[in-house]
Parts: structure tokens; sequence; C-alpha cells
């Protein structure tokens, strides 16, 4: 049981505050937001429970939230400029419906939006931002404006350092001061701190909670949240009559029951509560279980076993055997030697400190013997695929006296490769034969067996299409390739394979060595009627451009279609395709793709012009200028594009977009700097 009530405000406030017109924290901020539209953080800025709330998104980057000048850490002659900004919210304490977000910032031209409303946004989380090359002075600036409307609850809006859904996605703002990681990005919880949200303070005292009478519990409200970031003060009942303070106090039941805790927060001026549910148990009895009827003869070891003992507390036990010969024993598993034959009672004690559990057994000895060894059987060949566990099988070996075996195996593709039992598993992650070998013991005598598994890189499967051999034309708007896979001689099932994991493989060095296949994916029946089920799968055209980059003629090459099985492992096909390059997609080339420390930039031009080229980040700043009015005649163009930015810095691992715009128009290209 666990609820969340209405934050309240509480009844005192500060007659100095009244007097002097002094609200904390009503300016000099870092990032706020603003309902009212006075352009400052104060307490008239509100959520409306019932309406549409409309909030300017505040970024002052030339002061600090309390009221200090706020320098570049790096270089203090830089100062906090600005030319981008992405702002996270979370909603807690309610849903809401949020509204467009409209940039406010002013940007000589149209900004780059680096989200959309659409897919950035849901009931409790949002974020967006915008950029361009403007580099803005330090200064406050009023970047958007976002609208929201409550649609249950009385939510909070916090400003968080990145979503809880998508951490990629943080509060941040784009500047020449380098930043802690030397990417131009002062990130909220690394390069800066202070951000205030809206509403009230979120109290969060834990999912529920359990021990025994007695035992105390270690309670949690440390995820409450204040919107401003404040400190809170954490006031809890316990539901005993019991109160405790702090955000993580320890409190003991002395009764069992289910007990109500609340979590009173708050931040001086408002206040928010939580309620969870705490259950305290009464201690159980361990249960003994001293196992047998056990066996053996006078002389030689017999194996007693407790294992199957508990504590329903999870406490830990103590263990006391009395063997009925005058013998003891303090283990889980003891072994003990009888000198005569009989028939002897076993009595087990288990303890768990406070209480405490009493079975016995019986164990029949007899005579003294002598031993026939037992004989060991591995069972094989085996056959597997790697990531597909081999079940192996000593169930053949027996001992001419009947006595119970143990078995040792030694799978043989590692020091530490080792399993026990009849009929254990093992996975072998490389390609392979191996030597096997079982170990079988009576207690007495042993015997080995070596047997041999073969483990293959997958399972065979066929891949063909509507010719003997398919013609593909790469290009993003290419038609996709349609192919069909069947598995070989039974190899496996259509229903063990996963179908969304389906690829296409090259051998050799090349900048993208796979692609997978695009759904819908379906299985045909039997096309090609050779009495074998069969599935479909789609390459599109733009996954066989990055498989296959720019080609500057027709190749004939052979690739492999490869897809994983539930059950581990994987099947693959192999099939030779014609490949050529699409007239769509040499307008411009980029290989290798990802690249570093260079790669060749290719483009075409039907009639001769003007051409400039940039290279722009993710959050939509310039970082480099590949051509700036360049005269250029018609034909195809070539340089050597370099992972550098124009004050030649070393480019970070990441997404980049290349816009060239010519005589022939404007293209964007995806390229990707590599580690």
């Amino acid at each position: 049981m666990r609820w969340h009530a209405r934050p309240f405000v509480l009844g005192f406030v500060p007659l100095f505050f009244l007097l002097t017109g002094f609200i904390p924290h009503a300016s000099a901020q870092y990032l706020f937001l603003d309902t009212n539209g006075n352009g400052v953080r104060d307490e008239g800025d509100r959520i409306d429970p019932t309406g549409t709330t409309t909030i300017d998104i505040w970024l002052q980057t030339d002061r600090n939230r309390d009221g200090s000048v706020a320098i570049c850490a790096s270089d203090p002659g830089v100062g906090l400029t600005i030319n981008s900004y992405t702002v996270a919210f979370d909603v807690l304490g309610g849903t809401v419906h949020f509204g467009p977000m409209q940039n406010r910032l002013q940007f000589s031209n149209l900004p780059v939006c680096f989200g959309t409303y659409e897919d950035t946004t849901n009931a409790t989380s949002y974020h967006n931002g915008w950029g361009w090359n403007d580099i803005l002075p330090p200064g406050k600036y009023r970047l958007a404006t976002l609208t929201l409307e409550v649609t249950s609850g009385w939510p909070s809006l916090f400003v968080a350092s990145r979503r809880r859904l998508q951490p990629s996605d943080r509060t941040s703002f784009g500047t020449k001061c380098d930043g802690l990681d030397f990417n131009n990005t002062h990130e909220l919880g690394v390069e800066w701190t202070d951000a205030q949200g809206l509403g009230s303070p979120y109290a969060d005292a834990g999912d529920g909670y359990e021990a025994q009478v007695g035992r105390p519990i270690q309670f949690n409200g440390a995820s409450s949240l204040e919107p401003s970031g404040d400190p809170l003060t954490f006031s809890w009942d316990f539901g005993d009559g019991s109160t405790g303070f702090g955000a993580t106090p320890t409190h003991a039941y002395a009764a069992a029951g289910h007990y109500t805790v609340t979590l009173t927060v708050s931040n001086g001026t408002e206040a928010s509560i939580d309620q969870t549910e705490a259950i305290a148990t009464d201690p159980q009895q361990p249960v003994a279980r001293a196992g047998g009827p056990y066996s053996g003869y006078a002389g030689q070891g017999v194996r007693f076993s407790a294992a199957a003992s508990y504590d329903p507390d999870g406490d830990l036990l103590l263990f006391a055997w009395n063997f009925g010969d005058g013998g003891t024993g303090s283990f889980v598993s003891p072994t003990h030697v009888y000198a005569a034959p009989g028939t002897y009672v076993i009595r087990l004690t288990v303890s768990d400190g406070t209480f405490s559990d009493t079975d016995q057994a019986i164990a029949s000895i007899q005579d003294s013997r002598t031993y026939s060894p037992p004989a060991a059987h591995a069972g094989g060949p085996y056959e597997s695929i790697v990531g597909r566990p081999v079940r192996f099988d000593g169930t053949r070996s027996a001992d001419p006296d009947g006595d119970p075996l143990t078995f040792t195996w030694n799978f043989g593709d590692g020091p530490t490769s080792f399993g026990s039992g009849p009929t254990p598993g093992h996975i072998y992650q490389q390609v392979g034969l191996y030597m096997v070998s079982l170990t079988v013991s009576d207690g007495q005598l042993r015997n080995s067996a070596i047997t041999s598994v073969t483990i293959r890189s997958g399972l065979p499967a066929r891949a063909f299409g509507e010719q003997p051999v398919p013609t593909v034309v790469v290009g993003p708007s290419e038609a996709p390739l349609v192919l069909r896979v069947e598995p070989v001689n039974g190899s496996f099932r259509l229903s063990e394979a996963d179908l969304w994991g389906v690829a296409m493989r090259r051998s050799g060095e090349h900048a993208v060595a796979e692609v997978y296949a695009d759904g819908p994916f379906q299985t045909d029946g039997d096309s090609d009627g050779n009495g074998v089920e069969e599935f479909t799968v789609t390459f599109s055209g733009e996954n066989l451009a990055r498989l296959f980059g720019p080609l500057p003629h027709p190749i004939h090459e052979t690739v492999t279609i490869a897809g994983g099985l539930y059950a581990g492992g994987e099947f693959l096909a192999q099939i030779a395709l014609n490949v050529r390059q699409g007239a769509a997609s040499r307008t411009v080339a980029v290989a290798p793709n990802p690249f570093n420390p260079q790669t060749l930039l290719t483009f075409n031009l039907t009639k001769s012009g003007s051409v400039t080229a940039h290279l722009f980040d993710v959050r939509g700043r310039m970082v480099r200028t590949v051509y700036r009015d360049q005269p250029l005649p018609a034909g195809t163009h070539e340089m050597i594009l370099e992972a550098r930015s124009d004050h030649g810095e070393q480019l970070a691992s990441g997404i980049y977009f290349l816009r060239l715009v010519g005589p022939d128009g404007s293209v964007t290209k995806r390229v990707a700097v590599s580690k």
C-alpha cells in the first residue's frame, strides 16, 4: 500500500520576509521557470491545477543563482556565451499534457531543432532544444516558452539533469567555454547545478519494507525531491507511535503486524507526504531435514546430508549430528565411519541461534567388502554451435557393486571448464574440436572415459532470391533487396529463429561490417517447391548503401545472412550478389563512414557554380567549414575530410551532419566520427 498526498503550504511564513518583501530565491538564478511573466523566479510562479500554464524558460549565463559572477572555469576570459540549449523535465506527483515549445532565443537564421514534440514528450517527461551558429554574449536569456495542462494529481515540474528513459538527453547549453570534457557544452549536474523547477516538494517513502520483530529496518526517503533544489527536512511516523528524522532512519518494531509508515518532507514553506507499508513478522522455527535412509559398510565412510534443512527467515543455521554410535558432527554434509555393522538412529539438530528443530534418520551398516571399479561412459561424439549449450550424457556409466556414482567432467576448453552430474550442459564460445573427459567414482574407486565435441560457427541455412544471383542497387532511394531463408536438412525450426535479428555481413575490412534487415518478417511457405518452409527478409536501399558504401564500379560478392536462435547460437547462409551503385546515391558519398582520422568526400555537380559545405554537430553547432563559396566546374569532385574543427582540435566521437549547398541545390549527409 503506497500513496501520495497533495502538497500543502505550511501555515507559518517568517515575518522578516513579509516586512522586507524578500522571497527566498527571487533573483540571481541560473536556470529557472517563470509563469507570471515578470522574468524572475518568485512565489507567484505556480502550476495552474485546473487550466493551462504558460512557462517561460530563462537561463542566466553571466550570474549564478546567488548573484556571484559566472565565469568559464577553463578560460575566465571567455565568459559563458550561448549558441544552443536543450532542456529536460520530469513530472512527479501527477501527470500533465505538454503543449508545443516555442524557441525565444534570438538567432540570426532558422534554428536547428534537436527534437520534436511528438517523440520527446509524454505525461511525465519532456525534452527539446534549439541551436544555431550565432555566439550570444553572457547574459540573461528567455530561451523558450512551453505550455502544460494538468491531467491528474498535483504535479511538480523538475528540471532534470537527464531524462529517465533516455539518459543521453540532458539539460545543457552550448558555449565557447570548453567544459569538463572539452565538448563546448555545459551540462546540468556536471559543469553547473543551479536550476529551479515549479511546484511543491515530492515525498518518496520507498516501496515497502519487511523485517522480523526486533530487527531494525532501514527506511529510505532519499528519492524525495524539491523542484528548486533546496534542502529538505524529513519527518517519519512509523505507525506504531514512534517517529524519526532524516532521509534514511532505522526503526525496529516490537510486535508483529502491518504498519502504515508516513513520510513528510518540507522545504520550510511547503510540505508533501507519502505513505508506504512496513511488515513486522514473528521469527519462525528452522526445519531440520536429516535425509536418508543411509547405508554403508563397516570401516568405510558414509556421507550424510542436511542440505534440505532450511530457515523460513533466511537465517544461517548451525548443524549438530549424533550418528548413533557416540560420534558427532557439525557440518552440513559430514562423513562418518562406523566400526561395526548394525542399524543406527541418526539425529540432526539445526539452530538459528534462537530456535531449533530435530530430525532423525536410519543408517544400515553391513560387513566390510571388496569393491569393483565403476565403468565410465561419456557418450558422444557430440556436435553443436557456438553459443548453444551442449547436453552431455554419462547415464550409461554404472557400478558393478550398485554403489551411487559421482560424475566429474572436464569440457576441454579451459583450465576452469568443469562440470558435475550425469547430464551437465556446457556452452562453447569458439569454433573447434574439443576433447571431453568424464571421471566417475563410487567413493572408493574411479574410472574415466574420453569423448569429443565438434563446435561450428552456426547452423547451416540457405538464402536465395528471385534470380540465381540477385542484383542489388544500393542507395537510400533504391528498391530494397528481398531474400528468402530456409534451414538446411532440418538444422533448426523457423519458430526457433529471432527474425528481428537477421543481418547481412561482409567479410574483409569495411567501414560497416553488417546491417540488419528491415521488417515486416514473415514465413512464406515453400516458394521454391523443395519441401522446406522458408521466411522472407528485406534489406532497405539505405542499409545496403551503408554496407557496400560508394562503389566506383559494379562488384560481384558473396555475403553471409546470419540470424540468432532463441536457444543460443545463430544460423548462417551465404549468397552471391551483383552489386552496383544507384544514381541517386552518387550525389554525395563519404567513405569510410564512420571515420577517424579522415575520410574521402566525393560529390557530383551537373553544372558549374559556387559550393559551400559545413560540418555541424548534433546540437546544430558548426564545427568545420569544408568549402566557402568555392567555384567548381561540373563533374565529380573529391577531397579529404579530416575529423578536426576549424581550430585544429580533434573532433569528439559521435554523429555529425555535412551540409553541402551548390548549383544543384542542397544535400545533408549524416557522418560519424569513431574512436
